[in-house]
């Protein structure tokens, strides 16, 4: 909290017909002003805005330049204009000689062109945050909008504090305030401006907005102590003199703490013309095949031959010519080996086999031999929701869950995503990007990334997208934005102009007979075509087709997109990957460290990356889904009820709790009571209660504010409201409102994905969502209200029927993906899981001893043993290496 002495106006300047009056404290202030900001190399700017000079018709701007030596001059020219002029100004930036020269230590009414502008600025020393109450143009801010812009100015100031930014510079502009912040940039740079958008985005509402427009270098700031005139004074809307509120000692913001707090750069498609180089892709795929058991005679060895063929054409997505080397080096270890002929016929045989899953799809199970079959996951479907879907498959596999910096998974909704009443939200075509390219980081394990159109329109427009999709994925070209169809045309006519002027150049010079200034022209034209041919070529991508692409080897047609996420965009995966160059990666995120844990389980124990829910990202938007919904599915999904993690029985990873015979947990004790919407016969999990010794007991609607927990505003917070404390306590009438829309998304999500909602109070009274939204909206029993819990619900199969969902809102059959890399694998709790006592009979009728299948897995074979007689739990994984080396295992 900043404890500070607001000045209040001296009443004798309002509408004062004696500046002198009030003239000796307004130099002192200005000059005290001028001394923190003001360097002794620096030249700076003074502006009065429409000033009123006694019996003039018109008000006219005044302007002039001065240097450190004149200060005490300036300030008496701002005492002069205090009191007649709308508001005075400085310029903070130092500003070159030739500004100065255009009015040297004078004040005189300013002429066009006499202003300082951003080429006149010599470097950046301050950055400027300004804090503007929303309100009508041109006149002064009440007492109660000035209260908004305070209480925004202690978040942010926390906020940046927080982040490792010195003690600022406070100043009350009279109508809003402001913090300064001393930098050293060049005068171009655009960090400034970048963290204000960042800064608008996050902390910006309909009360007070963050001004992004001071982020130029010649921005001028009110000179404090000067008086703020904007409209006439009123009781309500008084003028009020400006000040400065604390004035520590200012240390330089570093320049990398800035990066760090910046949003990432704008993600353009196909920037670059360079194929990311992907060899990982073959070693994955040689990787593989050396722990798959080899082709032997009389063991199914043909069986065995021909699956490794799959694996490389179907699994890996590589063409013939690069699986042939593979499986050449599978059959060294064959008894007998095969002839090359019969190895290039598998190969021919796999790449013509139908196969339900996606091409690539050990690509998206992080190529590991021990996976679940995902034909079970759509025979589950099948038998639990009727017969597949009508349309085509989605182009690719998409996970449940991919770990991604923190701050894209809790970042706050933006206002106008929030209070946005009436017509369906625009769609963010950059965050489908964002998470497209993300998804791709984990799957190609490089940065850039290599996308294919039909992806980009499936996730954009579902299945009947529309062929003019292209047109409204912009790709970017500096300041300009030229659509696919554009960048083509643009080709044409380069081409057709440049056959046009090479035969005239090249006669001219043959002849002789042409002036050497038109042979120049011309040669310099041809020159300048060629260059613009290069750099649009460069944006089009017209290579062949790599093993790496997602859709490699498919008969679908389709042309390649590289995303290019730098490291702003990536944030801390960054630390996963080994950069190759400008803005280029290659990850290994099962690099060990010291301990043995991986790189990226570091960051997700460090809390810099989190599981997101990858699906609701990509396809929520497209599915009709608003961004608040979005967000609220993501918070949900972080909060589903675990149990305590248990080291002996799973390693350390929590469950997810199961819910039987609609049987919950109590509000105040360990007591289970029956839930009524609930049905008894079937399974389902709980979202929330993850607060410590509150499992699974709901949220409170209101939510808490515990500074030394980190909690402040509980889960309406974590659900990408800006609640705060004081907004709590004060604007409550405003929070009641954010939770009345909360519910009425969670009443519209019941309805669409099956969540289950209804509110408990301490002596076991349920109400439905229903009527709680109509006690909300009426303002009814708000002390029961804020007691209760409210318990979210969904059945234990959620992540199969959400991909459902999602399918027929999009008009695919099938999206595949399924779990990979989750937090708890809940997908293997909706198939048919085989048992110790199974896998036991299967692995005696195929000759398979623990003792190997420890080796395959990697595990001791004590441990291996345990999990088969039953004395600790089947692991998912040992599941999934009996089901790999035992296809007949049911």
């Amino acid at each position: 909290m900043i404890t500070t002495n607001v000045a209040s106006a001296n009443s004798s300047l309002f509408g004062s017909t004696e500046p002198q009056h009030c003239a000796k404290s307004v130099e002192v202030e200005c000059l005290n002003t001028l001394r923190l900001f003001i360097a002794p190399d620096q030249i700076t700017q003074l502006v009065a805005f429409d000033v009123r000079e006694p019996g003039a018709r018109i008000s006219r701007h005044y302007a002039g330049f001065f240097d450190y030596q004149h200060l005490d001059q300036m300030v008496q020219c701002a005492a002069r204009f205090c009191g007649i002029a709308r508001g005075i100004y400085f310029t903070f930036n130092p500003l070159n000689r030739n500004a100065f020269e255009r009015r040297p230590n004078g004040f005189l009414p300013a002429q066009k062109g006499v202003l300082a502008c951003n080429n006149d600025v010599v470097s950046r020393r301050w950055l400027m945050i300004d804090f503007d109450p929303v309100r009508p143009p041109g006149i002064s801010a009440t007492d109660s909008e000035k209260r908004y812009a305070r209480n925004m100015l202690e978040r942010v100031y926390s906020f940046l504090t927080n982040a490792g930014f010195p003690h600022p510079i406070i100043g009350d502009s009279g109508n809003g305030y402001h913090l300064y912040y001393r930098i050293d940039l060049p005068a171009q740079d655009e960090l400034p401006h970048r963290l204000l958008k960042m800064l608008s985005k996050q902390f910006g509402s309909t009360e007070v907005e963050i001004d992004t427009t001071v982020a130029k270098a010649s921005q001028l700031t009110k000179l404090f102590g000067t008086l703020s005139a904007k409209g006439a004074p009123t009781v309500d809307r008084p003028h009020r003199r400006s000040s400065i509120l604390s004035a520590t000692s200012v240390a330089t913001v570093d320049a990398d703490v800035l990066r760090l707090l910046l949003p990432p750069d704008p993600l353009p498609i196909l920037t670059t013309g360079q194929v990311p180089n992907c060899p990982h892709v073959i070693q994955r795929a040689r990787s593989y095949l050396e722990r798959m058991p080899p082709s032997r005679s009389g063991h199914r060895g043909h069986d065995k031959l021909f699956e490794a063929a799959c694996r490389l054409v179907q699994g890996f997505g590589l063409s013939i010519d690069d699986a042939f080397p593979l499986l050449r080096e599978f059959n060294s270890r064959a008894e007998p080996p095969w002839t090359e002929s019969d190895l290039r016929h598998k190969l021919e045989d796999a790449q013509a086999r139908a196969d339900s899953r996606p091409r690539g799809y050990l690509l998206i199970a992080n190529a590991q031999p021990i996976q679940t079959s995902e034909h079970q996951t759509v025979s589950r479907i099948t038998n639990d929701f009727g017969h597949p879907l009508p349309g085509p498959r989605f182009p690719i596999a998409i996970p449940d869950f991919i770990p991604a910096p923190t701050y894209y998974v809790c970042d706050y909704l933006q206002p106008q995503w929030i209070e946005k009443r009436r017509g369906r939200p625009k769609f963010d075509y950059e965050n489908y990007v964002f998470w497209l390219a993300l998804h791709g980081v984990y799957t190609q394990q490089v940065a850039p990334v290599l996308v294919p159109d039909v992806i980009l329109a499936a996730g954009l427009g579902g299945a009947s997208t529309s062929k003019g999709w292209r047109n409204r994925l912009l790709l970017q070209n500096g300041s300009k934005r030229l659509s696919v169809e554009a960048v083509r045309n643009e080709q044409r006519r380069l081409q057709k102009e440049l056959e046009e002027i090479t035969p005239i150049l090249g006669a001219a010079v043959k002849s002789g007979h042409g002036e050497r200034a038109d042979i120049l022209v011309l040669a310099d034209r041809v020159f300048e075509v060629l260059n613009r041919q290069s750099e649009l070529k460069s944006k089009m991508f017209d290579v062949g087709c790599p093993a790496y692409c997602p859709l490699h080897g498919s008969r679908d047609k389709h042309e390649h997109y590289v995303l290019r996420p730098g490291s702003n965009l990536l944030g801390p995966l960054v630390e996963l990957g080994t950069e190759m160059g400008e803005r280029a990666f290659k990850f290994d995120f099962d690099r060990k460290q010291e301990g043995g844990a991986t790189l990226l389980d570091t960051l997700l124990r460090s809390n810099k990356v989190q599981w997101a829910y990858l699906p609701i990202q990509m396809l929520g938007q497209a599915a009709g889904l608003s961004p608040r919904q979005i967000r609220l599915i993501q918070g949900l999904m972080r909060e589903r009820t675990r149990t305590k993690p248990n080291f002996r029985q799973n390693g350390g990873k929590a469950r997810l709790v199961v819910i039987r015979n609609a049987q919950v947990k109590a509000v105040l004790q360990d007591a289970e009571i029956t839930c009524p919407f609930l049905n008894r016969e079937e399974k389902y999990i709980a979202f929330g209660g993850n607060l410590k010794n509150r499992r699974g007991q709901g949220y409170r609607l209101m939510g808490t504010f515990d500074d030394d927990l980190g909690h402040k505003g509980g889960w309406l917070r974590r659900l990408g409201y800006p609640v705060t404390r004081q907004m709590a306590e004060i604007e409550q009438e405003r929070v009641w409102r954010w939770i009345g829309m909360m519910l009425a998304d969670l009443a519209e999500l019941s309805r669409s994905l099956g969540l289950i909602v209804g509110a408990l109070d301490a002596v076991g009274r349920w109400r439905s969502l229903d009527e709680v939204r109509v006690m909300v909206n009426e303002e009814r029993d708000v002390q029961w209200l804020r007691r209760c819990s409210l318990r979210i619900f969904a059945p234990i199969d959620h992540l199969v029927r959400w991909r459902r969902w999602f399918a027929e809102r999009l008009g695919f059959s099938f999206i595949a993906g399924g779990d990979w890399s989750a937090p708890d694998n809940v997908s293997l709790a909706v198939t048919k899981r085989p048992s110790a006592e199974s896998i036991r009979a299967q692995m005696k009728a195929s000759g398979i001893k623990g003792k190997g299948l420890a080796e395959y897995l990697g595990w001791t074979e004590s441990r291996v043993s345990r999990q088969l007689a039953g004395k600790t739990e089947l692991s998912d994984e040992l599941v999934a290496a009996a089901q790999e080396l035992m296809p007949d295992l049911s």
